[in-house]
């Protein structure tokens, strides 16, 4: 249950962040959209380097779950 729970809530960020930035972009043309992809890429590569990467450097706020160990 909890699982879906952080499910629905990542869902609704990213649906949320995604008519954040269609707005931004909408308004402010040109410089929103690099500033736009400049944090997509930032995010993308954090959430690589934290799904992947070994979490020394993010062991304290990474959450204590072993499901994603092979």
């Amino acid at each position: 249950m909890s699982l879906l729970v952080d499910l629905a809530v990542a869902l609704l960020t990213v649906l949320v962040g995604a008519v954040a930035v269609y707005f931004a972009i909408r308004l402010l043309g040109r410089i929103a959209k690099t500033v736009v992809t400049v944090l997509v890429v930032i995010a993308v590569l954090l959430v690589l380097w934290f799904v992947f990467g070994d979490g020394v450097a993010l062991s304290p706020f990474a959450p204590q779950t072993q499901w994603l160990k092979i």
